[in-house]
């Protein structure tokens, strides 16, 4: 027999009124998970288990990467601690893209990607989608690794056969924070997933988390990611156009000056990839699959520099 390190969750309501509501998101996410089970990138499930009349859901354990039992190391902790990354925006957008890839092709959305969703393993178990690039940095007195991003959390997650165009009547995909704890900082403009083009609405998140870890400067705190969607919002939704009023203007915030040296704008490829992704238009945006043959993601290429 092989051990396996495992954690249970249970729903969670912060409020008694609201216990209904999160026994529904848990049974959402038993089903899914159970139905998604085996596609790279996704935490492992291993079914479900009742003790002293409390409804447990069992993944596999996903460790921080420091090692320890304590919580497992989100992209979010690395947007707001570390100084130093284990790993580059570039490798875990196109993890988070093949792992979506597969989780699109079965027929899912999962309706809340955002960087603390996505989790970084060190384990060497595989559970996420190989890394093609090492390491950017590596703790001191850490041993190297290249971490998978695992995603989790399919509370919010629809199969395509609930986006019809019945369902959205009834609200089946609503999107906002009445229905689903979807985050609006990272969902996309639509306010339901548009049954002609559901996946589309993982792809618009995916794109902000690449840009919020691309842009750290600018983009650490909610309110500057908040700020900075309004904005783009009157640009229409085109990151180009909003870097031409922006850039122009006559007082640009120190924050977001200081980090513009890691803005995609940088590079032609990655600011052409994540533009697609940030259509305002869900039909305008790309596919995971087309998104991984974009020039910016294939192997051999990191950051703005071909690799020899």
């Amino acid at each position: 027999a092989v051990a396996v390190d495992v954690v249970a969750k249970a729903a969670s309501a912060a409020i008694p009124s609201e216990a209904g509501r999160a026994a529904g998101y848990l049974e959402a996410e038993a089903s899914v998970n159970a139905a998604v089970r085996g596609i790279p990138g996704i935490c492992g499930y291993f079914g479900e288990m009742t003790a002293e009349g409390e409804r447990y859901l069992i993944f596999e354990r996903v460790r921080p990467l420091g090692g320890g039992d304590g919580a497992a190391t989100s992209c979010a902790d690395l947007l707001q601690t570390a100084s130093s990354w284990p790993i580059t925006p570039r490798e875990v957008l196109r993890q988070l893209l093949c792992t979506l890839s597969g989780l699109h092709a079965a027929g899912y959305l999962h309706r809340d990607i955002k960087l603390e969703n996505l989790l970084l393993d060190c384990s060497g178990r595989g559970s996420g989608a190989a890394a093609a690039s090492p390491p950017a940095v590596v703790s001191a007195g850490a041993e190297p690794c290249i971490p998978s991003v695992t995603l989790v959390d399919f509370g919010s997650a629809v199969s395509v056969e609930g986006c019809d165009l019945f369902a959205r009547m009834f609200q089946g995909c609503q999107l906002d924070s009445t229905s689903a704890p979807c985050s609006e900082l990272y969902s996309a403009p639509e306010s339901f997933a548009d049954p002609e083009h559901p996946f589309s609405f993982d792809v618009f998140s995916a794109g902000i988390c690449f840009l919020r870890l691309s842009w750290p400067a600018a983009l650490r705190t909610d309110e500057a990611l908040s700020e900075f969607r309004d904005q783009l919002a009157a640009a229409g939704g085109d990151l180009e156009r909003w870097m031409r009023i922006r850039l122009h203007a006559t007082v640009l915030r120190d924050d977001w000056l200081s980090g513009l040296s890691s803005f995609p704008g940088n590079d032609p490829a990655a600011l052409a990839l994540v533009r697609a992704m940030l259509q305002a238009d869900p039909a305008a945006r790309p596919s995971a699959d087309a998104l991984l043959a974009h020039p910016f993601l294939r192997p051999g290429r990191l950051g703005g520099e071909e690799v020899a």
